[in-house]
């Protein structure tokens, strides 16, 4: 089996966590995941929830009250380094339709109470490679709109640590202008850098773009120079850019 991404695999091991609480599952309470990959499954995914919240399920099962997993987010909080560094956010929603869940085939758990559960089941889980989900807090949240068919709904916020290294990539093409001449290096060993002249990105699909083998006359001033680095075993450099003064 194919190992998931960190994304995905927080929302899974929450899914799991929250099927396997001991209040939620004797309550019968209906937890669903959003990870849809084509328009039919999402579909399937809201029609789910809905039956559940409207009481149309005909197995037995406790209806009126339903859990949510959205795949989480991220939020960047250290922009000065070279990694991706922040913050995952998983925000877990819980929805009630009141009527049905206070009939006789409900589960009779408030949402507020269930939103308590998922808050406290949630708070310190390790995730894997240790990382531990801190809850931020639940809010309620307008149900007005909605694609679901909810009397009250609460959304709970969990964050844990999270970052992200960056692939290896050619090194920036340096652009120097001496005299009359106008030269461009890499420091990655072996790398093709390609050049524009019109301020277009340089890549090989770009008509524009010059293979730079040999240094080059200095252009009319204005002209804007972008320079990119190129290896089959790394990905392109960030691209080198100079205006000729």
């Amino acid at each position: 089996m194919a190992s998931l991404d960190p994304l995905a695999q927080a929302q899974n091991d929450m899914y799991v966590r929250l099927k396997t609480r001991l209040q939620l599952s004797a309550a019968g309470v209906h937890v669903e995941q959003m990870r849809p990959r084509e328009q039919g499954e999402a579909i399937k995914i809201h029609e789910a929830v809905n039956n559940a919240l409207a009481g149309q399920i005909s197995d037995g099962a406790r209806v009126g009250l339903a859990i949510l997993l959205p795949l989480p987010g991220f939020n960047l909080t250290k922009p000065n380094v070279p990694a991706v560094m922040g913050e995952m956010i998983l925000k877990i929603v819980v929805l009630e339709n009141i009527p049905q869940n206070m009939g006789p085939q409900g589960t009779h758990m408030s949402c507020e109470t269930a939103a308590c559960l998922v808050a406290l089941a949630g708070h310190h889980f390790q995730l894997a490679d240790n990382r531990l989900l801190i809850c931020d807090g639940f809010d309620p949240i307008n149900t007005e709109g909605q694609d679901y068919s909810a009397d009250i709904a609460y959304e709970v916020t969990f964050r844990c640590q999270f970052g992200m290294q960056q692939e290896a990539e050619c090194a920036m093409p340096q652009i120097i202008v001496d005299g009359g001449s106008l030269m461009m290096t890499c420091a990655t060993e072996d790398a093709q850098i390609l050049a524009t002249f019109d301020g277009s990105l340089p890549w090989d699909g770009n008509p524009a773009a010059v293979p730079v083998s040999t240094n080059f006359g200095v252009p009319e001033p204005g002209v804007v120079i972008r320079a990119v680095a190129y290896r089959s075993d790394r990905n392109p450099s960030s691209p080198a850019w100079h205006v000729i003064r």
